[in-house]
């Protein structure tokens, strides 16, 4: 469990990646938890090929719906994983 510096933002401080320092490393336990699942990963790269495919077209708007799904799915993925360690 984080300390209670950790979790208040008034604590936070940001690293050289933009990242706040006491989320950054949930943020990559996260990502590596997502990516070292194989069906995950496989949807990753889909989900990336879709956004730059749309991107070298110049479709903003298509750009833009997949890279909102992206954040949607991993937003969904990430709390499953929160819920399955509860």
């Amino acid at each position: 469990k984080a300390g209670a510096n950790e979790t208040n933002p008034a604590n936070a401080s940001v690293d050289k990646d933009g990242m706040f320092k006491p989320y950054s490393t949930e943020y990559y336990r996260f990502r590596f938890e997502y990516i070292k699942d194989k069906g995950g990963r496989q949807r990753l790269i889909e989900e990336h090929r879709r956004i730059y495919d749309a991107i070298v077209k110049g479709d903003v708007d298509v750009a833009t719906e997949e890279i909102s799904a992206h954040i949607k799915n991993q937003e969904v993925s990430i709390i499953n994983l929160i819920r399955t360690e509860k």
